[in-house]
């Protein structure tokens, strides 16, 4: 990233300064500010570690999914389902479904 950063001030003279740093001031680092969001994440998903794994002072429990298991990889959520699927992994679809299905209604209720 550094070498990067170097090109664009050497070429532009511009001072980019530390873009991991601003963006995570930018969307509230672990203090996630929006609404209607569901995090869900895998212990084999190598990005888990930047992702919202527990609960967190603006985000609420029911809407985190993280499965902790070496079963489960990078949008496992996302594959079709199968009868040898981990429990966990059911439960966590099943609360997707379900937070999907009443931001959908919230959504046609809405004047």
């Amino acid at each position: 990233m550094q070498w990067h950063l170097d090109i664009c001030q050497y070429i532009f003279d511009l001072q980019l300064g530390d873009p991991t740093e601003r963006t995570n001031n930018y969307f509230g680092n672990i203090l996630v500010y929006g609404e209607n969001t569901f995090f869900s994440n895998f212990w084999q998903d190598i990005w888990h570690i930047l992702g919202i794994t527990k609960q967190t002072p603006n985000v609420k429990t029911e809407n985190i999914g993280y499965i902790n298991s070496r079963d489960s990889g990078h949008c496992q959520d996302m594959h079709l389902y199968t009868d040898n699927d981990p429990e966990a992994l059911k439960t966590l679809r099943q609360n997707e479904i379900q937070f999907v299905s009443e931001k959908f209604f919230e959504w046609t209720q809405r004047e």
